[in-house]
């Protein structure tokens, strides 16, 4: 089954952009973060505060996302040195937003390329799911998560599909229908509020982990050793 659908990749910006998730360990990243806080969420919900313990967990992984969320560049880089540079050479990583001051009519003007290498994955994909669990937070009715989840999946896959990181229909359905699964639960409202979380890394994971297991075998790691030297 197909994860992603074709990227428009038709500038060197966009192609340069689209590397950067070709070996799944962005989507690896948030959604880890993503899931620690969003189990801690849910623990905490369950036991309601009875041991002083699950609070400071949970503090530490909301810590945890917004590191994430302002140092993942360092820490992509570190793995990506390690793992995707020396099979696939390096690429300048794309940014998040494009710069206020180059407004497309001013670079129009001024007769300057656009610089297409711009991923829209935070605000399109990680975001989506912590809007869920803050909306959540406003909705006490209990079939209110698959509506959330179902609005989520639709937002990743029609927001996503002119980015460098689109998704196929098939890739984001496991989101709603989780939604659903997870509504058939017998939880607080206080921990049905993480469950967007959850749901929302377990996704990022299982995409990131295909994505990383076939960019493996499709680019084994050169040989670096000292064999065959006199």
């Amino acid at each position: 089954m197909k994860y992603t659908t074709a990227a428009p990749t038709d500038s060197p910006g966009r192609r340069a952009a689209t590397y950067w998730f070709v070996d799944g360990l962005p989507e690896i990243a948030f959604g880890l973060a993503l899931f620690i806080l969003g189990v801690w969420g849910v623990a905490l919900g369950v036991l309601y505060w009875r041991n002083w313990w699950m609070l400071v967990g949970f503090t530490l992984a909301y810590l945890l996302l917004i590191v994430m969320l302002i140092m993942h560049r360092r820490f992509l880089d570190f793995l990506k040195a390690r793992i995707t540079y020396p099979r696939t050479g390096y690429v300048r990583p794309p940014v998040d937003f494009p710069s206020k001051s180059d407004s497309l009519d001013k670079i129009h003007t001024l007769g300057m390329a656009v610089d297409e290498n711009v991923s829209s994955f935070r605000a399109h994909t990680v975001f989506l799911f912590v809007f869920g669990y803050v909306f959540l937070q406003f909705l006490e009715v209990r079939w209110s998560l698959p509506l959330v989840m179902t609005a989520i999946a639709a937002a990743v896959y029609f927001w996503n599909r002119d980015d460098v990181r689109p998704y196929s229909w098939r890739a984001v359905l496991p989101i709603a229908l989780a939604g659903f699964i997870a509504a058939g639960l017998d939880l607080k409202a206080v921990a049905r509020w993480s469950v967007p979380l959850v749901i929302g890394g377990a996704w990022l994971l299982g995409i990131g982990t295909w994505t990383l297991v076939h960019y493996l075998r499709a680019h084994p790691k050169p040989d670096t050793g000292q064999e065959g030297r006199p």
